[in-house]
């Protein structure tokens, strides 16, 4: 038996009676009918589901009770919502442990120091049944191995009393007189801020404060690649590992152990199969062509079944090992500090105020520019002749991003890394100018129409923007 059919066996011991599986007639269950019956989804397919299980009805999925929501940015302009149960988080636990536990085999010393651990809140808000709705990474880090746990600073669940804006000082602070031998974080992003708190209440060179530090680890792939090196130049003696590929839906790989985001896939613990977005054709790991990038599908054991997880991944192999590469996730988002913002989050967000100014036949884009001190930001650039109370559109404008995406909202209130939305308005002769501009863009439209713009130079930012 192929170890697709194996794992797909496991999965629907749990959800075969589920009330969305049962949509689909299925009758012997065998990889072949599933593949051919079962759709592959998005998350707004599954969306009516979710919102029946996220309000109390029972076996939506699986059979199983959900016990916790883990929550994740959306590109719908909300944030998505993955039900967990005690076997979903059983095995996560168990993908983390081995990683962690790998870790520590390789790198003994650090349990000479203390373990520094950097994530989202465990808990955002509660669902109307009362179970935690958080960030996977919170959740996670509560169930730190027992072998280790003692070595950890600071309990997730106590660090969510604190309020975001005061998150990161209150950490640095208690930290600086910590021996600290790792750092562990669900983002190159919270790192960077986190560094930054720590520059503007000591003197000393991180290097220096902490002498014994001897591992970072986060994700190091895709959009992270500039951060990861920002930190290298920061800590230049200190050994950064990635962690592998997980995600709100499941922990599909672990680290080989250096920065790139390459591993072992769990075959035996998630349904792998891998969208060739040019075929259309669905396939799994042993059907794919080597080094060619494909979209990541997955179906769990908590019964999200066949999901495109907005993941691309390459298959690659070395030392006769089938391993899976990250390569980045959707081509639709973009970031300037990791906060996976998608064009559809942002042109939405203007979309609530423009009927309430007035503003639905003016042509407006966003600018996203690259990392830059003056410009860390993004913009929204509007044609328009009449005087408006800008300051209200920006902060309404703002109030929608940090609603709409939770990376973003932590970047602006956590770290601090982003300043809130700046619009600039221009006359019609200018934003044709700007639009010209936009027609080479790199944000990968494919065709549709281009309402937000990558600039590659500072010229541009000089050109068209202000912060005043």
């Amino acid at each position: 038996m192929n170890p697709e059919q194996k794992v797909l066996n496991r999965i629907i011991k749990k959800c075969k009676n589920s009330k969305y599986l049962s949509n689909f007639l299925i009758k012997n269950f065998s990889l072949e009918e599933f593949r051919n019956k079962v759709p592959v989804v998005t998350y707004s397919d599954i969306e009516p589901f979710i919102n029946r299980a996220y309000n109390g009805e029972k076996n939506i999925f699986s059979k199983d009770k959900i016990l916790i929501w883990g929550m994740t940015s959306g590109t719908t302009g909300k944030p998505k919502l993955i039900p967990h149960t005690k076997n979903s988080l059983k095995l996560y636990k168990r993908k983390m442990n081995s990683f962690f536990l790998k870790l520590i085999w390789n790198n003994p010393t650090i349990i000479k120091g203390k373990i520094l651990i950097l994530t989202g809140r465990y808990c955002n808000w509660k669902s109307p049944k009362g179970l935690v709705v958080g960030s996977i990474s919170g959740i996670m880090s509560s169930k730190i191995p027992s072998l280790f746990s003692n070595h950890v600073l600071y309990n997730p669940i106590e660090l969510d009393k604190i309020s975001d804006d005061k998150r990161f000082s209150n950490i640095a602070k208690k930290t600086l007189k910590e021996n600290i031998s790792m750092i562990a974080s669900s983002s190159a992003t919270y790192l960077l801020g986190f560094f930054e708190e720590i520059k503007s209440i000591s003197k000393k060179e991180i290097k220096d404060i902490w002498p014994n530090l001897k591992i970072i680890s986060c994700p190091c792939g895709g959009h992270y690649r500039d951060q990861i090196d920002e930190i290298s130049k920061i800590l230049p003696n200190v050994k950064i590992i990635d962690t592998g590929l997980g995600s709100t839906e499941g922990y599909f790989f672990v680290s080989e152990g250096g920065r790139e985001t390459i591993g072992v896939p769990h075959r035996k613990d998630y349904l792998i199969e891998l969208l060739d977005s040019k075929t259309k054709k669905v396939l799994t790991i042993d059907e794919t062509d080597l080094n060619k990038t494909y979209e990541l599908v997955i179906s769990t054991i908590n019964g999200i079944l066949r999901y495109r997880i907005g993941d691309y991944v390459q298959v690659i192999k070395r030392k006769n090992k089938i391993l899976l590469k990250f390569v980045d996730k959707k081509l639709s988002e973009i970031s300037i500090f990791g906060e996976r913002m998608t064009q559809i989050q942002l042109t939405d967000s203007f979309s609530t105020v423009k009927k309430k100014y007035n503003l639905e036949k003016n042509k407006f884009i966003f600018i996203a520019p690259s990392k830059d001190s003056n410009y860390n930001r993004f913009y929204l650039i509007i044609s328009l002749t009449k005087k408006l109370d800008l300051k209200n559109i920006q902060e309404e404008i703002e109030n929608q991003l940090q609603n709409n995406n939770i990376n973003y909202k932590n970047i602006r209130i956590m770290t601090k890394l982003l300043k809130s939305l700046k619009i600039n308005v221009v006359s019609e002769k200018i934003f044709n100018q700007i639009e010209k501009e936009v027609y080479k863009n790199k944000f990968l439209g494919q065709g549709r129409k281009k309402e937000v713009y990558i600039p590659e130079n500072t010229k541009f930012y000089k050109q068209f923007l202000t912060n005043e």
